[in-house]
């Protein structure tokens, strides 16, 4: 499931740098991607994290566990970060 969504999150940020390359005037769309990107592959990374963190659990009870999470945090990107702090830190932020 991590590895899914990383890939998405990956692709979006792709297609963001090659939106950009191609020198658009096309600030909605570049804005959409990067935005989606980040929300993306923060869920990857808080997804990956809750798989480590409960690895006894069957994988019916992490799924639920993560569309749990998911749900809380919605769509908010100041949500995401605050609940990625230790990768905050690791970014320097």
């Amino acid at each position: 499931f991590p590895v899914t969504i990383w890939w998405i999150g990956d692709s979006y940020i792709k297609a963001f740098s090659d939106l950009q390359k191609a020198d658009t005037n096309n600030f909605v769309s570049m804005e959409l991607l990067s935005t989606h990107a980040v929300e993306i592959l923060l869920k990857s990374y808080l997804g990956t994290k809750i798989c480590i963190n409960n690895k006894e659990k069957s994988e019916t009870e992490i799924s639920d566990l993560i569309d749990t999470s998911f749900r809380n945090l919605e769509h908010n990107l100041e949500k995401l970060f605050n609940e990625a702090q230790d990768l905050k830190q690791e970014l320097g932020h």
